[in-house]
């Protein structure tokens, strides 16, 4: 694949075909005004529309602050669940929630664009990727009452894991791990586990400490999958996120929190790179060639091992 290469502009064009493929074929939005091709967009009224899932959103978010800074202005349709943190860290942009019909009329627009296209007109090349440390910024009265919690759970790295995708089907199996994998992480002294897996995963919680005799914290006054204000705010009070292609690790790394994002080789969003340019605070953690995301978690544990708080390395993707 280009995109994986680093062939970024030929990539980009590939990508933009996705609406052709069958998964996606009626996922696209229709507007009856012309799409937006990198033109300059001083003077024009554009509206980006979300795809995808949770992760592309906050991934090809990455992008608006450019485009809102040079457009006349910008509309922004989302997922609900993302808009009070995106309307935060770009007030000046339009936020809506992503309407259910696609042809659902958006009046005063003079062009459209997909979010996922964002990064062919403006991340033709590795450079174009800003090395900031973050692009959202969570709730600051809403972090500070995560922080006291959090601080409640004694000393120690504060590592926040998850585990798995919420689409998991056969062939996506093999790029999480099951927290039965987690030996190697489990039994470090001094790390204080967090849970910020989403979905119903009470069973395999209480399953992982019954077998190593660890504690993963959790909190049922907050909802990991649809209180995205609450699970960022959380975030930021941690040391570490530890992470296979998920969610998760997309918005961590949006905030600026240090990331270990794991799985097979060959992560295509790192762009050729080594390392993903979305997010400068994200490691990439690559299993062994041939083995399931699983892989990487004894490469994790020994890096792990004796790390303090302020230890934990931010890796800089800006080249």
């Amino acid at each position: 694949m280009n995109l994986a290469r680093g062939r970024l502009e030929t990539g980009w064009a590939g990508y933009d075909a996705r609406f052709r493929a069958r998964e996606l074929s009626g996922a696209a939005r229709v507007v009856s005004v012309p799409a937006w091709e990198g033109e300059d967009p001083s003077g024009l009224r554009l509206l980006v529309w979300a795809e995808q899932g949770i992760g592309d959103e906050i991934m090809f978010a990455s992008c608006l602050d450019e485009l809102i800074e040079r457009a006349a202005a910008v509309v922004v349709e989302c997922d609900r669940r993302l808009m009070p943190l995106f309307a935060r860290s770009f007030p000046r942009a339009d936020w809506r929630p992503a309407p259910t019909d696609p042809e659902a009329p958006c009046a005063g627009i003079d062009r459209h664009v997909a979010m996922g296209s964002l990064p062919r007109w403006l991340r033709p090349r590795l450079e174009r990727f800003p090395s900031r440390p973050s692009f959202l910024t969570a709730a600051p009265e809403r972090a500070a009452h995560w922080r006291k919690r959090v601080e409640t759970l004694g000393p120690g790295l504060k590592v926040g894991i998850a585990w798995r995708s919420g689409l998991m089907t056969a062939e996506r199996r093999g790029a999480y791990a099951p927290l039965d994998a987690w030996g190697a992480v489990f039994a470090l002294p001094g790390v204080v586990l967090v849970t910020l897996q989403y979905g119903d995963c009470t069973a395999e919680i209480a399953e992982a400490e019954r077998r190593f005799g660890v504690t993963i914290h959790r909190w049922d006054d907050l909802d990991l999958k649809n209180d995205l204000e609450g699970v960022a705010a959380l975030m930021t009070t941690l040391d570490l996120v530890i992470t296979p292609a998920s969610s998760v690790g997309e918005l961590a790394g949006a905030l600026g929190v240090p990331v270990w994002r794991f799985g097979p080789p060959g992560d295509w969003t790192a762009l050729g790179a080594g390392a993903r340019p979305w997010f400068p605070t994200m490691a990439l953690i690559p299993a062994p060639p041939g083995e399931p995301a699983s892989g990487a978690l004894p490469t994790i544990g020994r890096r792990l091992a004796g790390l303090r708080p302020e230890a934990v390395p931010v890796v800089s993707t800006k080249p």
